[in-house]
């Protein structure tokens, strides 16, 4: 369904009709694929590595330091939502 490998394997579904065997499972699949679970560690290795080539490359940089300040945001948020939670603050 993804137009991208449709082009690079030459299907095209103009005129086409597509009919889906358990088309039932295609709303839990579409979620499942919009869907992705990390860790706090996932996330401040992901941060560490855009640091990191974010001083490493100019090309990449502004975009890689803005990513790492998101993630950074999203830790602190985890953080505080944390504390506030058990209590200490």
């Amino acid at each position: 369904m993804d137009p991208r490998v449709r082009s690079a394997k030459g299907i095209s579904l103009k005129g086409a009709a597509v009919v889906l065997d358990e088309a039932h499972n295609v709303a839990d699949c579409c979620r499942d694929a919009a869907t992705g679970e990390f860790s706090k560690d996932d996330l401040a290795a992901a941060a560490g590595e855009l640091a990191r080539r974010g001083m490493a490359s100019s090309s990449v940089g502004t975009a890689a330091r803005t990513m790492c300040d998101v993630l950074e945001g999203l830790l602190a948020l985890i953080d505080a939502t944390q504390m506030r939670q058990t209590g200490y603050v």
